[in-house]
């Protein structure tokens, strides 16, 4: 077997209470060594990428790839619009150096409509680690978000469903098809890098 897919079972979010409310959901999905090394690469069909901040934005150009363990390493953050197939879906991945082995998230944007790269590159015993978060927004506060129409309402007694399916691709075959499915989705498409954090007053 070349693969193992694990279809995540629906997570819900109700409103309980009789006026509507605004929520936030990140999913903070973090991976780490053997899959995390040197050379290790992030794939996405990115429609736009932006850094969260000026020492993100330091670093835009390497976003997808993965340093070495580096001592004193400060974290990283992209936020992400990514392109999607005909039914809302899209992936995301993040595999080794020798393309060998790789993770993969498959899950639809009209429940999680923005994506962020967390990278934190530090020494072992500080966390090398890297997180692939899908969200209905960025992490930013919901102040900020608010204003970029990015914080959803439940009104009373509504409820919203979110699932994830992750694919573990434990051979060359299965990365490498992996990889094509995420070129499809881009289908030639432009990727815009925003080389500067977003304005935010």
């Amino acid at each position: 077997m070349s693969k193992l897919s694990i279809s995540c079972a629906a997570h819900s979010v109700i409103n309980h209470g009789a006026a509507k409310q605004e929520f936030q959901l990140l999913y903070h999905i973090n991976f780490g060594s053997p899959l995390l090394e040197k050379g290790s690469k992030f794939l996405a069909p990115i429609q736009t990428i932006t850094p969260i901040n000026e020492r993100a934005a330091q670093e835009i150009d390497n976003f997808d790839t993965y340093p070495a363990p580096t001592p004193g390493f400060i974290e990283k953050v992209y936020c992400i619009i990514p392109y999607t197939n005909n039914d809302g879906e899209t992936m995301a991945m993040l595999k080794n150096a020798s393309s060998s082995r790789a993770i993969l998230l498959r899950y639809s944007t009209a429940e999680l409509p923005c994506l962020s790269l967390w990278k934190c590159t530090n020494s072992p015993e500080e966390g090398y680690v890297t997180g692939i978060e899908p969200a209905t927004g960025f992490p930013h506060n919901r102040r900020i978000e608010r204003k970029f129409g990015r914080v959803p309402i439940l009104e009373p007694q509504q409820m919203r469903s979110f699932t994830i399916e992750y694919e573990a691709c434990i051979d060359s075959s299965s990365v490498s098809k992996a990889e094509k499915n995420i070129e499809n989705i881009r289908n030639n498409r432009p990727t815009q890098i925003n080389k500067k954090p977003p304005v935010i007053e």
